[in-house]
């Protein structure tokens, strides 16, 4: 039996490849049409800006977060859902009024940052258990008009994996000098309810008003991953994360 079988199944596979449609794609190795190159100058690794002021700096400044102690144990208690609370944020001497703080970060900020259970390893709803952990300020969430030197988010990156503190600040300077855009960064001293936090990486956060900076025209196209959160309530994912049209001016 198994020898009449054998025919068949090579007869079937012919037939199948054989009214299978030929590709039209042009091979890999082959040359694109047209190579469109930037108009020269148009590109910008680093703008001139009122954020310059703080990523040029060569001091270690200080930003200084205040939030009740109910919202802050909200945040301690579950960080990988990525909620915001309000708060304020003080920076040589000006304070911002009800800005949005939350922790930031993607499974791999969580691991080891957050309490687990043995049964699952994986659900990373627990409780926060890193002395520091990414955090992300909007200035717009409670103020749609509210803004820090010209833009609506800044975010301070923990750097727990990485003992050098280095990685990443080198990393986008390598990108930068390459002219390729990349964030700006600087170290920064974080006071979070006037007690010291530690040593943070700030990073550009990269949205419509980085696109604006980069390119001398004003356009250009800004994609964006979009990760399953390690958060059960966040953990699914609508059509609507996967394509977001907006203008410039419309971004929070």
């Amino acid at each position: 039996m198994i020898w009449i079988r054998i025919p068949f199944f090579v007869l079937l596979l012919f037939v199948v490849t054989s009214c299978a449609p030929k590709a039209t794609c042009k091979p890999l190795t082959s040359p694109l049409a047209k190579v469109l190159k930037d108009k020269p100058d148009r590109v910008v690794v680093a703008p001139k800006d009122e954020l310059s002021a703080i990523y040029d700096s060569p001091l270690l400044q200080t930003f200084e977060l205040k939030l009740s102690e109910e919202n802050l144990e909200f945040l301690n208690s579950q960080p990988a859902a990525e909620k915001y609370v309000q708060g304020s944020m003080t920076f040589q001497e000006r304070t911002y009024q009800s800005v949005g703080i939350r922790y930031k970060g993607s499974a791999g900020a969580w691991f080891g940052c957050v309490e687990t259970t043995r049964e699952n390893p994986f659900d990373l709803s627990g409780p926060k258990t890193c002395p520091k952990l990414n955090i992300k300020v909007s200035f717009s969430k409670y103020s749609p008009d509210g803004r820090f030197m010209g833009v609506r988010k800044i975010q301070f990156h923990a750097m727990n994996k990485d003992p050098s503190m280095m990685r990443e600040k080198l990393s986008y300077w390598l990108f930068n000098q390459m002219g390729v855009p990349a964030p700006r960064t600087a170290y920064v001293r974080l006071q979070l309810n006037g007690r010291y936090s530690g040593v943070y990486l700030m990073v550009e956060n990269i949205d419509e008003a980085f696109v604006a900076s980069r390119y001398a025209d004003g356009e250009g196209t800004l994609f964006k991953e979009v990760w399953p959160s390690a958060h059960p309530e966040m953990a699914v994912l609508k059509k609507s994360d996967f394509r977001k049209k907006q203008s410039f001016g419309t971004c929070n």
